[in-house]
């Protein structure tokens, strides 16, 4: 194939496309080279050759002078901010280009994915903090369904709806334990009455102590404890200490 212009062959046409029946076509000394895969400039874009023509189907990863490039529809998409599928991983372009230095969460196709150092990284489970808020980070992607607790640098932290919510004070079901979350963290020096779905549990260190049989004072009142929630209907004496002291219906 060979380039003609004004009626008649140029060899001097050089590294650049042209238009013939629909098809862009890399000219190079005269010629299409068939043989050429690149990314070639042209009227103020950047467009994918691929054997010799553009490939307008493509969406891809291209390698191009020390990065690699997010190809659609045939040329770079210096808009684009997304994730790319390429050689079984998830790459994380910015601006047009993988950023390798990224560590962040990208939304892609109803999903939040986190990206470690330039790409998906599915093997993590974690928190992640981005714009305000800690994220529950599993298998790679945020997960907006569960409530749990998440061990993090030392402390117990309460995710709710798919992030820490530092507002809640409640006990939650972890591991066959109910533990005591005090402003988004479980706080094991805590030894305390919880109200919770309308009973009051006896927290001690942190968790419910269902073997208790004690008193407890909390908020100025002495309350009696078994089987770890407050006993509204008992009253009678309770040994404390080695003393016995008369309860009224849960309280001294």
């Amino acid at each position: 194939w060979c380039y003609v212009k004004g009626g008649k062959l140029d060899p001097t046409g050089n590294d650049t496309l042209v238009n013939y029946s629909g098809n862009w076509y890399y000219v190079e000394n005269g010629t299409v080279n068939w043989n050429y895969t690149n990314l070639v400039y042209f009227c103020g874009e950047w467009y994918y050759v691929e054997n010799g023509k553009v490939n307008f189907d493509a969406i891809t990863l291209f390698y191009f002078y020390g990065d690699w490039y997010y190809v659609e529809n045939g040329k770079v998409n210096f808009n684009a901010t997304t994730l790319c599928y390429f050689y079984g991983d998830w790459y994380y372009v910015e601006n047009g280009k993988v950023n390798f230095n990224a560590t962040t969460l990208c939304y892609f196709y109803g999903d939040w994915y986190y990206v470690e150092y330039g790409k998906v990284n599915f093997n993590t489970t974690t928190l992640f903090y981005f714009y305000g808020d800690w994220y529950y980070v599993e298998n790679g992607k945020v997960n907006f369904n569960v409530i749990t607790l998440v061990y993090f640098y030392g402390d117990w932290y309460y995710v709710e709806n798919g992030k820490v919510n530092f507002n809640a004070t409640t006990l939650v079901y972890y591991n066959n334990t109910w533990f005591y979350v005090e402003y988004g963290k479980v706080n094991f020096n805590a030894t305390t009455l919880v109200y919770y779905n309308g009973t009051w549990y006896y927290v001690e260190y942190g968790s419910v102590n269902w073997y208790s049989d004690t008193l407890v004072y909390f908020c100025g009142t002495w309350y009696y404890v078994k089987g770890g929630t407050v006993a509204w209907n008992y009253t009678g004496y309770v040994n404390f200490y080695g003393a016995n002291y008369y309860v009224v219906n849960g309280t001294l």
